[in-house]
């Protein structure tokens, strides 16, 4: 069931009276929440896990592969981008919490990646 939500709040009449009197406007049916958008951010986020996952063992096969690092390091940080507008989209605390956490996490591990010492053989 659509929640109404009033498209102005109110319109002000004057009348013989010193105050004004507030008279509701019309409302009209929210937009229902389409699923595409929730189904495109988690497409784009499996590609960017897939790539990050190839990146990871293509580092783990072989020490001195930059590009491979600053793939993981930019897919990770892409990804992490790729959540914030649930801060802004009214989802519940819950998931927002859960998305706080991931990208602590995710910030987490960018700084090690970043900061991480090479073997020496």
């Amino acid at each position: 069931m659509a929640k109404e939500t009033p498209i102005s709040a109110f319109v002000t009449t004057k009348e013989s009276s010193a105050s004004p009197k507030l008279i509701p406007t019309a409302t009209a049916k929210a937009a229902p929440v389409s699923a595409e958008p929730a189904a495109a951010a988690a497409a784009v986020g499996a590609v960017l896990g897939l790539i990050t996952l190839a990146g990871v063992f293509r580092l783990w096969r072989t020490t001195r592969s930059r590009g491979w690092f600053w793939t993981v390091i930019i897919t990770r940080a892409v990804s992490a981008l790729t959540s914030v507008p649930a801060f802004f989209a009214g989802a519940p605390a819950g998931l927002q919490a859960a998305v706080g956490v991931g990208i602590v996490l995710t910030l987490t591990s960018l700084w090690l990646l970043a900061t991480r010492k090479t073997a020496t053989a």
